[in-house]
C-alpha cells in the first residue's frame, strides 16, 4: 500500500470526530494458486460520529500496526467521495490494548497530534461485517454450526469428530462397496438406519444415510435427476472434505475445543439434504447415530465380515459396543441390511437368467461372444461380394463404431462411442447392448436398455425382414445387434413379431 508523506496528512484540517479501528476475521476463503485457502481479514475505519465508513483494506493475514496506520493515513487523504473531504479526526478508536499502544507510537513517530482512545467497535460493526462477508461469498447463505442444534453439546460434537476420524483412518470403504448396505441400529432407537458406506470409488468419503427400506428402493430405481431421489424426509450423510467446506461456526469451536481430524482432506461434516430447504443440520438423535455407528461399523468391518466364496460376504448380525460422550452404547450391525426386489439390484449381481422367457429355452444358442470379430467378418463377406449393407448409411456408420467398441479396452470411451453411435442413428441396437451392460447401475435400468435395443433392431430390420428369414437368425451378421438386445447375457433366437 503507497504510505502517505506525514507532511502531508499534517496539512490535512482536524475536525471534532473519533475514528473507531476494528479488524476482523472474516468468515470467508481466498485460495492463491499452488497455496493453502486462508481467511483473510478486513480493517475498517468508521466514523462515530457520521456514521460512515471512512475506509476499508482487506489483507490476506492478520494486519500488522503498520498496515493499520497505513489504512488510517490512506482513509485521511483519501476517504469515499460520498463521506466528505480528507482530514484528520482528533480521535482514534481502538479495540486492542496491545495495537492501541503500538498505533499510538506510529502516530507520534509520524507527528501527528491525534489521541488513541483503547475502546470497542460499536454494535454495529458486526452487521457491516456480516454485509461485507455475504458480499465476498456472492451471497451464498452461511449455514448454522452444529451447536446451534438443540440439546448437542461440544461434548458430543466433540466424540462424533473423534469417531469420524477413526473411521476415516480404518478406511471401511476398502472392503465395501455402495452397493454393500449395513444396517444399524442405535438403541435409543427402535428401527435400524441403513447404511451405505462411501468411498470404495475414490470420489466421495463418509457414509450415506437412510432411515427407511423404501427410500434405498427408491434410490436405485429413481429418475435420473439426482434431486427426485431425496427422500421426503431428507437425504442423511456424513462426507469428508477441505477446511474450506466446514460451516465457519463449527470451524471456531472446533478451534475453540481442539476437536479431532484426521487430515486436511477429513473435516466431518454431517448434513441433511432437503428439497424445499436445500441443506439443514442433524437434529440430536441423528448426531447420536453417527456418533455410535461411526466407531461401530470399522469394528464389524474388521472382526465380523467374512468372505462367502462367491465374491460377497456372509450374511450376519451383531451387536458391537463401542465408547461414546455418555458412556458404552450397544450397536446392532448387520449384513447385508435388506433384500432388494430384481430391477432395483445393480446390474452387475444380477443373474440375468432371472429375467429370461422360459420358453425360449430349447432354442437358446450357446453362450460365447464374438461380437469383436463381427467387423472383419462383415469386411470379408463384402469383399466376397455379400450384402450385409442395411440401405441406411447412418445405421451402418453406427454400427462401425459399435464394432470399435466392442474392441476397445477402456470401458469409458466404449459407453462414449455408444453414445455416439446412437447421435449418429436411433435404431443401433448394439450402442444399446453396451449401455445395458456397462452403463446401467440397476437390473431396471439394464432392461430398459435391453427394450430399447430390441425396438431399434426391429426398426432397423423391418418387418418384412423378419417374415423372409425367420429360423434363420444366427446365420445373418445383420440379425446379430438384435439377438444380443433380446437375450441379455445369452443369444436368442429370433421370432417373427
Amino acid at each position: 500500500m503507497p504510505r502517505s508523506s506525514p507532511r502531508s496528512l499534517a496539512k490535512l484540517p482536524q475536525v471534532s470526530e473519533t475514528w473507531q479501528i476494528a479488524v476482523a476475521h472474516l468468515r470467508t476463503w481466498i485460495a492463491p494458486p499452488d497455496e493453502a485457502p486462508r481467511r483473510p481479514y478486513v480493517i475498517l475505519i468508521l466514523s462515530m460520529e457520521q456514521g460512515t465508513i471512512m475506509g476499508v483494506e482487506l489483507v490476506e493475514f492478520e494486519p500488522q500496526p503498520e498496515q493499520v496506520r497505513d489504512a488510517l493515513f490512506k482513509a485521511m487523504r483519501q476517504p469515499p467521495p460520498e463521506v466528505g473531504p480528507p482530514r484528520r479526526p482528533e480521535a482514534i478508536g481502538v479495540p486492542d490494548p496491545d495495537l492501541a499502544e503500538a498505533l499510538a507510537m506510529l502516530l507520534a513517530e509520524a507527528r501527528l497530534e491525534i489521541t488513541v482512545i483503547e475502546q470497542p467497535p460499536p454494535d454495529e460493526f458486526e452487521d457491516i461485517v456480516r454485509d461485507f462477508e455475504t458480499h465476498l461469498r456472492e451471497g451464498e447463505p452461511e449455514h448454522p454450526g452444529l451447536l446451534s442444534v438443540k440439546g448437542v453439546t461440544p461434548e458430543l460434537v466433540g466424540s462424533v469428530f473423534a469417531a469420524a476420524a477413526e473411521y476415516y483412518r480404518a478406511a471401511p470403504w476398502v472392503q465395501l462397496t455402495n452397493s454393500q448396505m449395513l444396517a444399524v441400529r442405535h438403541p435409543a432407537e427402535p428401527d435400524h438406519r441403513y447404511a451405505v458406506v462411501m468411498g470404495n470409488g475414490g470420489v466421495e468419503y463418509g457414509l450415506a444415510v437412510y432411515l427407511r427400506w423404501a427410500d434405498v428402493e427408491r434410490m436405485h430405481t429413481g429418475a435420473d435427476d439426482p434431486m427426485d431421489a431425496i427422500p421426503d424426509i431428507g437425504a442423511h450423510s456424513i462426507f469428508y472434505d477441505t477446511i474450506t467446506r466446514l460451516p465457519f461456526d463449527d470451524l471456531e469451536a472446533l478451534q475453540h475445543y481442539g476437536w479431532e481430524v484426521a487430515g486436511e482432506d477429513a473435516y466431518p461434516i454431517p448434513v441433511i439434504f432437503d428439497k424445499v430447504t436445500g441443506a439443514r443440520r442433524p437434529a440430536l438423535i441423528d448426531m447420536l447415530w453417527y456418533e455410535a455407528a461411526l466407531r461401530a461399523i470399522p469394528i464389524f468391518v474388521r472382526d465380523h465380515l467374512k468372505p462367502d466364496g462367491r465374491g460377497d460376504y456372509q450374511l450376519i448380525e451383531r451387536t458391537i459396543g463401542v465408547s461414546t460422550h455418555a458412556g458404552l452404547v450397544k450397536v446392532d450391525v448387520k449384513y447385508p441390511a435388506g433384500e432388494l426386489s430384481p430391477a432395483a439390484r445393480p446390474a452387475r449381481d444380477v443373474d440375468w437368467a432371472d429375467f429370461a422367457d422360459d420358453e425360449d429355452d430349447s432354442e437358446a444358442m450357446p453362450i460365447f461372444d464374438q461380437r469383436g470379430m463381427e467387423g472383419m467378418m462383415a469386411q470379408i463377406v463384402g469383399q466376397m461380394g455379400g450384402a450385409v449393407e442395411s440401405g441406411d448409411p447412418a445405421l451402418e456408420q453406427a454400427q462401425q463404431l459399435m464394432y470399435e467398441a466392442w474392441e476397445e479396452t477402456n470401458p469409458a470411451k466404449r459407453i462414449a462411442l455408444a453414445h455416439r453411435a446412437l447421435s449418429i442413428s436411433p435404431h443401433c441396437a448394439d450402442a444399446y447392448v453396451l449401455l445395458a451392460e456397462e452403463e446401467a447401475d440397476t437390473a431396471g435400468r439394464a432392461l430398459e436398455y435391453y427394450r430399447q435395443g430390441v425396438a431399434a433392431g426391429e426398426r432397423a430390420l423391418g418387418r418384412e425382414y423378419f417374415r423372409e428369414f425367420a429360423g434363420e437368425f444366427w446365420g445373418l451378421i445383420e440379425t446379430r445387434p438384435y439377438m444380443r438386445a433380446q437375450g441379455p447375457g445369452r443369444y436368442i433366437v429370433a421370432v417373427a413379431p
